[in-house]
Order: C-alpha cells, then structure tokens, then sequence
C-alpha cells in the first residue's frame, strides 16, 4: 500500500472534475471574495466557507457545468486496477444515478421531509475490516470527494470560522471575530446542530509567548467539539476526506 499523500496525489490526479447546481445543506465552500480576508487556517483546496446571505447580500458560490467528467490516468490503472476503477465508479454513480427514480430526478429536486429522508441523521458504516488493516477505502474516499468538489465543506471543520481579529478599546486583549456558517437544509438558517448533534467551539492556536498583552499568532483556529457520545457525532460525508487524512 502506498503513503497517504502519494494515494491523494493519484485520486486527485486522476480525477477531472466539473459541479452540480447548488445545494442548500450544511457548509457552503466557494472562492474567497475581495471582501473576506484569507487568514490563520480560513481557506482550503475547496476555497473557503460562504455565508449564504450577509448584510443582505447573496454571498454563496456554485459551479454553473451541471455536470461531473472524470477519467484515469496510467498511474492510477496500473496501481489499483479495474477494481480501484470500478470503486470510483461506484463513488460517482451514488452521487450521478442514485437520487434517480419516478418521483425526483436527482439531488437538485430531493425534497429532505415528502421523500423521507429528513430523519436519517447518521448514513454512515464503518468497514472495521479494513480498519484494522489500516487500508483505505477509495469508494468512501472519492465520494468525499466529490462532495467536497460540489461546494459542501466539512461541517465539523468549517460550522464555526475566524473571519477577522481586533482588540479591545484599550488594546490589552485580542479578540477573535467569529461567524457561524453550517445551515439548516430545511429552513437554511444558521444552526450548530450537525446530524442532530450540538457544537461549540474553542481557540486552538500555537501562540507561545502569551505575557504579552496580545500575543502573535501564526495558526489560530476555532475548533468545533461536542460531548455527544451517540453516534451521530462526527458523522457527515463532507467530512470523509479529512477523517482520512487528519486535517
């Protein structure tokens, strides 16, 4: 089995991608505008987390091509083969094919409540088999992917993101301006509640001289957390990609 990072640098290589029309559900990930700032851990590959509407103004992005192309180079035919292929094949048609039948064609036309699917939480399995093995599951990981590539951003890294910092009026303490960007996929207003779950957040960062009145920072981040044990925590498929890799 190769690295980590070389199997990321094949699957990404080895994938062409184009979006789907927009999707109202959870984070919302798209090009930084000239008005928000890029900095401490805000932007990603995916771009950067969008408020659907701020100040009255629409702030989301979305791909206009309503279509996904991909293909395989050499690399990744001559490492995984035709079941390596077939497993992303799979990973597309769940995304292409699988929301398709007599009464809705597609993700754009799901209705969460009329179709049934407004209580499923948690679709997750986890493949203990290949996880003892410490072996990666190329399926689940292309279709985190491919999520991730249609604007859905990891809820349980983006729900709570640092949009600017200043200090108080007397300059003694730094204060972290902080917005809240995971929405209802009903009703898509803002909610820290993911798969049924209630987040907060708290500051990690990597300051070391904290005596001064406002110590510098280099990587800050407001990272979400929650004392839920069920199992619903931590369970979204946008968040496929870093649970593999450990972002």
């Amino acid at each position: 089995m190769k690295n980590i990072s070389t199997l990321r640098t094949i699957l990404v290589a080895a994938l062409l991608w184009a979006g789907l029309p927009e999707a109202r559900a959870f984070v919302l990930m798209g090009m930084p505008d000239t008005n928000e700032v890029a900095q401490f851990n805000y932007t990603s590959e995916f771009g950067a987390p969008k408020d659907v509407s701020h100040r009255g103004f629409k702030r989301f992005f979305r791909w206009n091509n309503p279509y996904f192309v991909y293909s395989f180079d050499a690399s990744f035919v001559n490492y995984f083969g035709l079941e390596g292929m077939d497993a992303v094949n799979e990973a597309f048609t769940v995304v292409n094919d699988f929301f398709v039948n007599e009464d809705y064609d597609g993700v754009s036309e799901l209705d969460l409540n009329k179709h049934g699917y407004a209580g499923n939480y948690n679709t997750t399995w986890v493949n203990t088999t290949a996880q003892n093995a410490q072996i990666i599951d190329i399926k689940s990981l292309v279709l985190g992917m491919l999520v991730d590539q249609l604007g859905l951003g990891n809820p349980h890294r983006w729900a709570f993101s640092i949009t600017g910092q200043r200090t108080n009026q007397v300059g003694t303490q730094l204060i972290f301006e902080t917005r809240l960007r995971n929405y209802d996929p009903i009703t898509y207003q803002p909610t820290d509640v993911i798969n049924d779950v209630k987040y907060s957040y708290r500051l990690v960062h990597d300051a070391t001289n904290i005596a001064v009145s406002v110590p510098a920072f280099t990587v800050a981040d407001m990272e979400e957390f929650t004392t839920d044990t069920g199992g619903n925590a931590w369970s979204s498929v946008a968040a496929i990609t870093d649970a593999f890799y450990g972002n």
